[in-house]
């Protein structure tokens, strides 16, 4: 009974953990995709799209330089299914890897273009959150 009741416990403490976590692609698109992102950039990107919330800096922040729709189709054709509703990028993407700098007071960003295969969360074939990115090379597939 009560290994019943402390799972029930902590499945609900788990759900309601999730929304924090989860977005909608109206907020992953504010988020993460910039074409045209500029890594010398980071700092005022961050602030100018209101990524930091609650006085709080966020310790990373990844910008994928590419269209809406580049980036939506790895909830589709252009991904593989990698465990839940996590999807990986069949090709890498150019991305802006934003990383807060240590005793920055206020928040201050730097971070390096590279290139990046990027595994995101999807919903209803919608990209939600950004759950990772590992190397990648230009011209090769991610898989």
């Amino acid at each position: 009974m009560e290994i019943r009741v402390f799972g029930l416990v902590l499945l609900l403490v788990l759900c309601a953990a999730l929304p924090a976590e989860a977005q909608n692609w109206a907020a992953f698109k504010k988020k993460h995709i910039y074409p045209s992102m500029d890594e010398r950039r980071c700092t005022d990107t961050i602030n100018d799209r209101g990524i930091n919330s609650g006085g709080r800096c966020k310790k990373m922040n990844s910008f994928i330089l590419a269209t809406e729709s580049q980036v939506k189709a790895v909830c589709e054709k252009g991904g593989r299914p990698v465990g839940g509703n996590l999807y990986e990028s069949n090709n890498p993407f150019l991305v802006v890897t934003c990383s807060l700098e240590p005793g920055s007071n206020p928040c201050k960003y730097n971070g390096p273009k590279s290139t990046r295969c990027i595994t995101i969360a999807c919903e209803k074939g919608f990209p939600v959150h950004y759950e990772r990115e590992r190397p990648g090379q230009s011209g090769r597939p991610c898989n």
